[in-house]
């Protein structure tokens, strides 16, 4: 793999967004972040389940393609790619609440007054 090519298809902010889920996949060891744990649950789940098969062989091979498809998912535009990768635990405040929630401290300190 030419991590020049890579770093250019990729990008740098979309290289950081996904380091934490490459470290992941790549090393298995366990991430402090549920939602990078959950994402590659769900992927390596999605991938193992095409195999069609738990044989143990094929583990390097779900592996290698939980990389490739998040290698891949990294040339999307950053908006896409983090909405991708994001979607487990990131709610959205819609607009609405977030006035709610800006405007409540001024009118308290208007009854303090």
């Amino acid at each position: 793999m030419n991590l020049a090519l890579v770093w250019e298809e990729i990008g740098k902010s979309n290289f950081r967004d996904l380091t934490p889920y490459l470290v992941r996949a790549i090393t298995g060891d366990v991430s402090q972040s549920r939602n990078v744990e959950g994402f590659i649950e769900q992927l390596t789940e999605n991938i193992t389940a095409s195999f069609g098969t738990g044989d143990p062989e094929n583990e390097g091979l779900i592996q290698q393609e939980v990389v490739r498809q998040l290698m891949s998912a990294g040339t999307q535009t950053n908006r896409d790619l983090r909405q991708r990768i994001r979607q487990i635990d990131q709610p959205r405040i819609p607009l609405m609440s977030w006035r709610f929630l800006v405007r409540q401290p001024a009118q308290d300190l208007r009854l303090l007054g």
